[in-house]
C-alpha cells in the first residue's frame, strides 16, 4: 500500500512539473510569435514618441532583441513571477514596454563587465556624448535620479536627444546593449572582477589622473566640489562633474585604465 502511495505521489509530482514546463513553453511560443511581428514592434515603439532615424534604429534594435529565445524565456519567467497568466494582444505592448525598460536595462547593465574593454569604452563614450548634447537639467536628472525612478521615465529622457546623434553610433550603442543583455542571460563570457588590490590600484590611478586634469586647468574647483555632492549642485555643475568623471575615465591608458573601467561599469549595476 505504501509503495502504491509513493508511486502515485511520484506520478503526480512528475506530471505536475511536466505540465508547468509545457505551459511555460506554450506561453513562450505564443509570446515569441507575437513580439516578432512588425506590427507589434511598431506598436511598442509608438509609446516612446520617436520619429525618423531614432525610431528606425529602435525598431531594428527590438527586432533583433526579440529574435533571441533567451530573451523570450526571460520575459515569460518574469511575467509569470509577476502574476501574468495569459497573452493579451491589446495589453501586451504595455507589458513589453514595461519589461523592455525595466528588465532589459537591468540585465544589460549587469552584463557590461562581460564585454570587451573596447566595447565598454564605446559605451562610456556614448554616455559622455549624450551628456554633451542633453540639457543640464536632463543631464542632472539621470545622473542623480537615474535608476531610482521609473526606467520608462529615464528612457524617455535619454531618447529625447537621439535625433541629434549619429545613426551608426546609435546603432552600435544598441548593439552593445544587446550583446551585454544576451551575455548576462547566458552567463557567458565570464564577468571581469577585481580583487581588493586591483580595486585600490584602479582608484589610485583615477585620483592621480583627476588631479592632473585639475592642475592643468581642465577641471575647476567648483566642478570638483560638485563631484562629491551632485544632488546639491546646480544642474550645470552636476552635469559638468559627470562629464569630467567620464572624460577622465576614458583618458586613462594601459592596465590601470582597464582596471578602472571594469570597476566603473561594475558600479553601474
Amino acid at each position: 500500500m505504501i509503495q502504491k502511495i509513493i508511486f502515485y505521489l511520484v506520478i503526480i509530482i512528475f506530471f505536475g512539473a511536466a505540465f508547468a514546463d509545457t505551459r511555460t513553453r506554450a506561453i513562450e511560443l505564443e509570446l515569441g510569435k507575437l513580439v516578432r511581428t512588425q506590427a507589434y514592434v511598431e506598436k511598442v515603439v509608438n509609446g516612446y514618441g520617436l520619429v525618423g532615424m531614432p525610431r528606425q534604429v529602435l525598431v531594428e534594435h527590438l527586432q533583433e532583441v526579440y529574435k533571441s529565445n533567451e530573451v523570450i524565456s526571460m520575459i515569460v519567467k518574469e511575467m509569470m513571477n509577476s502574476g501574468f497568466e495569459k497573452i493579451d494582444e491589446d495589453k501586451s505592448p504595455d507589458y513589453a514596454k514595461k519589461f523592455g525598460a525595466e528588465l532589459f536595462l537591468s540585465y544589460a547593465t549587469k552584463g557590461l563587465p562581460r564585454l570587451t574593454f573596447e566595447e565598454q569604452k564605446f559605451f562610456i563614450g556614448f554616455l559622455l556624448n549624450w551628456m554633451q548634447i542633453a540639457s543640464d537639467d536632463d543631464c542632472k536628472k539621470l545622473l542623480v535620479n537615474g535608476g531610482k525612478t521609473s526606467s520608462l521615465d529615464d528612457a524617455n529622457i535619454e531618447m529625447r536627444y537621439y535625433f541629434r546623434m549619429d545613426k551608426e553610433s546609435l546603432r552600435r550603442y544598441y548593439s552593445i546593449i544587446r550583446k551585454s543583455l544576451i551575455a548576462e542571460l547566458n552567463n557567458y563570457p565570464h564577468a571581469k572582477k577585481l580583487n581588493q588590490q586591483q580595486a585600490k590600484i584602479a582608484d589610485d590611478a583615477f585620483e592621480n589622473e583627476l588631479l592632473k586634469r585639475v592642475q592643468n586647468g581642465l577641471i575647476d574647483d567648483k566642478t570638483v566640489a560638485a563631484m562629491s555632492d551632485m544632488p546639491g549642485a546646480s544642474p550645470k555643475l552636476a552635469c559638468s562633474a559627470g562629464k569630467q568623471i567620464l572624460s577622465t575615465n576614458l583618458s586613462m591608458k594601459g592596465l590601470t585604465g582597464e582596471l578602472f573601467l571594469t570597476k566603473f561599469v561594475t558600479s553601474l549595476q
